[in-house]
Formats: C-alpha cells, sequence, structure tokens
C-alpha cells in the first residue's frame, strides 16, 4: 500500500508551482519557491550582489567583483550549507556538480572569497576530507537571497565546529550522505528527482512533539512519487528506543502524516540484529545499511519488515 504524503493531508492553496515537481508541503513551499526561482534567474543575481557587496567592500570584495563571480549555482551551495549544517566536497559534487575536479576548483574560488569555510576534521588513518561551513560573505548571500538580515540567521560557525569534538558530525555526516548521495543517482538516472529534503531542524518543527527523524525526502520519476522518514544507526542506540521510534511513527501515521520509515544501519550485522526483535506496526519499515545505499541509492538495497526479499525505494511506495 501506497504511503500517504503529509502534503496531501494539508494542501496549499493553488500556486505557480503547483504543476511543477515541487511538492505542496506546508514548512517547505517558501523555500521550494525561492530555490526554483534562483535555478531559473528570476531572482536577479544583482540584487544579491549588491546586497552582499554592501557589507563586503571592506574586506575588498566590490559588488562587481561578486557579480562577476556569483553564480545562481553558488547561492543554491550557500543555501544548502545553511539548512544542512555541514557539507563535504564529495556531497557538494553529488548536489550540484557532474565532476569532482570541476566541483574541487569552484569550492576553492568560494573560499578564497569569503562565500565558504572549511576544515578537515582529525582522522587516522588517511585524512578526511574538507568540510564546508558558510563564510562571511555566504552568511549574506543566503541573507540576501531570503530577504532577511544577516543577523536573523543566528548562524554562528564556532557552534557547528564545535560538532566534531562533540562526536555529533559522524553522525550528521551520515544523514548528508544519505540525501545527497540519493540526489546524485537520481540525476544520472535521467527520469528521477529528489524533490525534497528536509533536515532534522525542520522534521523537529513540523513533527517533534511526536517524532524526530533525522531526516524526510521524497523522489518523484516515472514509476510515482514516494515519501519516507530516515532513521541514521550508528549502532549506539539500544533495542528499546529503536522500537520505540518505529511505535511513535505508526502514532504519526494515525495522525495523518504517514510515509515510509528507512532505517539505515553502520553493518549488516547490526541490520540483521535488529531486526529479529524489531516489530512492525502499521508503519511501512524498510532496513538497509549506509554503505548498501549509498553503493546503490535507487537499487534493491531495501528490506521490508515482514519481507523475504529487497526492493527498489520505488518499489517500497508502490
Amino acid at each position: 500500500m501506497r504511503p500517504t504524503d503529509p502534503a496531501q493531508q494539508n494542501p496549499s492553496p493553488p500556486t505557480k508551482l503547483q504543476s511543477s515537481v515541487v511538492p505542496r508541503l506546508a514548512l517547505g513551499v517558501a523555500d521550494a519557491e525561492l530555490r526554483k526561482e534562483i535555478r531559473s534567474l528570476r531572482i536577479e543575481m544583482g540584487k544579491i550582489a549588491t546586497a552582499v557587496g554592501r557589507q563586503r567592500r571592506a574586506a575588498g570584495i566590490s559588488e562587481a567583483e561578486l557579480l562577476q563571480r556569483l553564480t545562481p549555482r553558488d547561492v543554491e551551495i550557500c543555501l544548502d550549507i545553511y539548512d544542512h549544517r555541514v557539507l563535504t566536497s564529495k556531497q557538494l559534487t553529488e548536489l550540484h556538480f557532474t565532476h569532482p575536479v570541476v566541483c574541487r576548483r569552484r569550492l576553492d574560488s568560494l573560499t578564497d572569497i569569503g562565500v565558504l569555510a572549511r576544515f578537515r576534521p582529525y582522522q587516522r588513518p588517511g585524512s578526511a576530507p574538507f568540510h564546508y561551513l558558510l563564510g562571511p560573505v555566504g552568511i549574506d548571500v543566503v541573507a540576501a537571497a531570503k530577504g532577511l538580515e544577516p543577523k536573523s540567521l543566528n548562524y554562528r560557525r564556532e557552534r557547528l565546529l564545535s560538532l566534531a569534538s562533540r562526536g555529533v558530525m559522524a553522525h550528521l555526516m551520515s544523514v548528508n550522505t544519505f540525501f545527497s548521495s540519493l540526489t546524485g543517482a537520481c540525476r544520472r538516472n535521467g527520469e528521477m528527482a529528489l524533490v525534497e529534503w528536509w533536515c532534522e531542524r525542520r522534521c523537529a518543527e513540523r513533527w517533534g512533539d511526536v517524532i524526530m527523524p533525522d531526516g524526510f525526502g521524497v523522489v518523484e520519476g516515472g514509476s510515482g512519487r514516494v515519501s519516507f522518514f530516515v532513521e541514521i544507526d550508528r549502532g549506539t542506540e539500544i533495542r528499546a528506543r529503536l522500537q520505540g521510534k518505529v511505535d511513535r511513527y505508526e502514532h504519526l501515521a494515525c495522525l495523518g502524516d504517514a510515509g515510509l520509515v528507512l532505517f539505515c544501519f553502520d553493518s549488516e550485522g547490526r541490520e540483521r540484529s535488529i531486526r529479529r526483535s524489531m516489530l512492525r506496526r502499521g508503519a511501512p519499515v524498510a532496513t538497509t545499511t549506509l554503505a548498501h545505499h549509498t553503493a546503490e541509492p535507487l537499487g534493491r538495497v531495501w528490506w521490508p519488515l515482514g519481507e523475504d526479499g529487497r526492493a527498489s525505494l520505488m518499489e517500497l511506495g508502490r
């Protein structure tokens, strides 16, 4: 049975985007329209450059330079980093580029002019990829695109940098890898698109009194449309807590906001172990590992509770 889309439970008034691929989700309409306008150049880049340039003259970046250097894709990158807190070079390649070298060169340029800032968390063996935050110019770009004052964004890089020391960064990177790899796979497929990706903060604003998913997404394609909640498990939560999440998703479905519930584990052993004790209620639940999903985001990697075989994401939604 196909899950009920939250958007269909609370339809918004008709707008000029109603026939587009952007889903009519109550909290997502404004940002979706903004991003569509940026992509179609209905937002004039000159206006953003002018708004940002007034504050960047002291840093030696003129409005003319910003207008020359800043592209609609750059604004999209800034908006994504603002929404999802920290993104790596590989994740940004999946989201906005078709080749990692082109991505790296563009990120270098944006870092040089203060649009982005970056760091590398400690990692042994080897070295971690660059992790990107908004730089001072990037904060102003996001504020100008949203029509807000920069201070109202309450964006603090030092607070985000502290995520690494608190051990939260690994979980955030797993969530962002899940969605960025799915985005890239949909683009390469050519017939599918991840049309909605809600971060944990936005999910909490809508469903926080019942459940706090790690993310929510909607994929559309020739074979239909599927909405889903994502739970990333890195082996730190006890079985009873995971079962409690399944129960709360069932309660959420009873309230009218139903969707697939996707649990992504850190290993096959952990997946099989949790499945033996996980009871399916009314909410449709499927499991996989992050490695399997990253390798084949649109492949038959999802194992529904109560089923013997695996299915693709779109097959789960039928």
